[in-house]
Formats: C-alpha cells, sequence, structure tokens
C-alpha cells in the first residue's frame, strides 16, 4: 500500500496535456517533483524492508538522478554512490544494470570536478559492459558519460 505522503505526489502531480501557457510545467518543475516521489518511494521501501535492501535501489537510483538533474550534485552523489553499492552486492558486478548505476554515478562526480574518481568508476563500467556485450556496449556506457553537461543541463534551466 502506497503511503499517504508518495500518494499526495504521484495524483497530484499535473498532467503534461494540461495548458501550461507560462510554462510553469517545466522539466526542472517536473525533476523536482520526480525527486519528491522518489524520496517518499524511498521512505516506503525502507520502512518495509530495510535501508540496503535491494528493493530500495531503484527508488534510490530514480533519487540521486532527480537530484542530478537539478544540479544538486553533492547531494546525489552519495545517493548514486549507494545505489551502485547495493547493486552490487544485490545483483552482482556483471548485471547490466550495474554499470548504468556506475555511469551515472560517474556524471556526478565529474559534475563536482572529481574527474580521477569519475574516470576510475566509469572504466570499471566500460569493461563490465565490454564483457557482457563487446565494444558496442562499452562504446555506449563511454558515450553515455561523456557528455554531462549536455545530459544534465536542459534541466538546469
Amino acid at each position: 500500500m502506497l503511503g499517504y505522503g508518495l500518494r499526495k505526489v504521484i495524483f497530484e502531480w499535473p498532467s503534461p496535456n494540461e495548458a501550461d501557457p507560462a510554462g510553469e510545467f517545466s522539466q526542472t518543475r517536473g525533476y523536482a517533483r520526480a525527486e519528491a516521489a522518489a524520496r517518499a518511494a524511498f521512505v516506503c521501501i525502507e520502512f518495509e524492508t530495510g535501508r540496503d535492501s535491494p528493493e530500495s535501489m531503484p527508488a534510490l537510483d530514480s533519487l540521486g538522478t532527480a537530484v542530478a538533474c537539478l544540479g544538486r550534485f553533492a547531494e546525489a552523489e552519495p545517493v548514486l554512490a549507494k545505489a551502485l553499492e547495493i547493486s552490487e552486492k544485490a545483483l552482482g558486478s556483471e548485471d547490466p544494470a550495474t554499470p548504468a548505476r556506475s555511469s551515472d554515478l560517474a556524471l556526478a562526480l565529474d559534475s563536482l570536478g572529481r574527474r580521477r574518481e569519475a574516470i576510475a568508476v566509469l572504466e570499471k563500467a566500460v569493461e563490465t559492459r565490454e564483457r557482457l556485450y563487446g565494444g558496442a556496449g562499452a562504446a555506449r556506457t563511454a558515450a553515455r558519460a561523456a557528455r554531462p553537461s549536455e545530459r544534465y543541463s536542459k534541466f538546469m534551466k
């Protein structure tokens, strides 16, 4: 059963089909609502299964991504790192979801100016995807993290 806060965020979310002549329902506002929904989901999941449970991983990943899209990389980094840690423990480093979480963390680290850490995390993700999918998978992971400013800048207007 959804908690009250999560139901409130989800069901009071404005429809993208509603008229919005002033542009109030911007992507930034959407990510702020996504952050609230992910926080509420994480609280519910944490209560039911515990902070480090595999079930909390998608909510943490969504929360970290939403916060990063809002330009709050210092806040996003530990959340994305925790999602990656849980992913590696629960699914293993060879699961396809783990390199995707690694590249999200690398983007946040790079945006914080921690390029060496970002490169180390990304290299590990590229190696994993190369083992899983060959050169095309590694290229996809590298391309995803190659342009962090493009990925996040459209949300920070």
